[in-house]
């Protein structure tokens, strides 16, 4: 919808004015057939901000001093394949401390307003994949705050900001920084 486009233009542009970095994926929400809902955000032209879908060809990023973030977008598995094999695609960019930041369903959860997913059509994956290359992962879908162990992997939930649907209600939220 166009209003809901000029709000997010408006918000990323503000967005850019307070932050020195901003590094975006989509979400499985984002995701429809001819692309992704956030495809206008190149043509913003802000200097700071990037944008990664499984398109790009860098997904690492050095986040803070000595911390790089592979930046993760949401696949759909039947045109690309797994996370996993995805990640292993790109490996060769993954060095030092490196954390996972991505937009997934952990098929482990057991919290959250996620945790009757019926569909398989959103992608699930198992965070023990991970564990040869990440030993974070910071990941939104999940709409309540949490953090377990996957193996050997720290999975951490943020969760959502404010309440966006009736799902959301009464959830508590953090703010990761």
């Amino acid at each position: 919808r166009i209003d809901l486009l000029l709000y997010s233009m408006e918000f990323f542009n503000r967005a850019a004015a307070v932050f020195e970095n901003i590094y975006v994926i989509p979400g499985n929400h984002d995701a429809r057939a001819t692309g992704y809902a956030l495809d206008f955000l190149p043509h913003l032209n802000l200097a700071n901000l990037t944008y990664i879908t499984p398109k790009s060809d860098r997904f690492v990023y050095e986040v803070c001093d000595g911390l790089d973030a592979f930046f993760l977008p949401y696949l759909e598995a039947e045109k690309v394949g797994t996370y996993a094999d995805f990640v292993r695609l790109h490996s060769d960019q993954i060095k030092r401390d490196t954390i996972l930041v991505a937009h997934l369903y952990d098929e482990q959860v057991k919290l959250g307003s996620e945790s009757q997913l019926i569909t398989r059509r959103v992608s699930n994956v198992n965070y023990k994949d991970f564990g040869q290359w990440f030993h974070t992962v910071v990941s939104g879908h999940i709409h309540t705050h949490q953090i377990y162990q996957s193996g050997a992997i720290k999975v951490i939930y943020p969760g959502t900001m404010q309440c966006h649907t009736k799902h959301d209600v009464g959830l508590q939220k953090k703010l990761m920084y």
